[in-house]
């Protein structure tokens, strides 16, 4: 269950629905909020890109609670989730970041070749 506040978009689905109502979706890394403050007990631990998570001991074995400020990017989930609420995350997961890569090695041409490489 994808619980949504106001007409937040839900991951995987088109149109706008219903204002405040809630809807069944596939997780696929997006954000979800599954519980809050133990509950529902089930909910707990939580898994990969699930919320809303106090501390690491709220997330499964392996992930920590990325306590965020407003809509911060959530490392290796996709969607914005619900504002100011917090997500487990894995921290090996790779993410980008904001230093540049090294030149390309070789200098392109113009040559036209007649036996391409992909």
């Amino acid at each position: 269950c994808y619980q949504r506040g106001g007409m937040e978009p839900v991951p995987g689905c088109d149109g706008t629905g219903i204002s405040g109502k809630d809807y069944c979706a596939e997780k696929k890394n997006n954000l979800f909020i599954s519980g809050n403050n133990g509950n529902p007990s089930s909910s707990f631990p939580l898994g990969l890109c699930e919320g809303d998570c106090d501390n690491d001991g709220d997330c499964a074995d392996g992930l920590v609670c990325f306590e965020r400020s407003g809509m911060d990017v959530v490392p290796g989930c996709a969607g914005l989730g619900v504002y100011g609420k917090d997500y487990c995350y894995d921290p090996n997961l790779s993410s980008p970041t904001s230093s540049s890569t090294s030149p390309p090695t070789s200098t392109p041409t113009n040559h036209i070749s007649s036996s391409p490489t992909y």
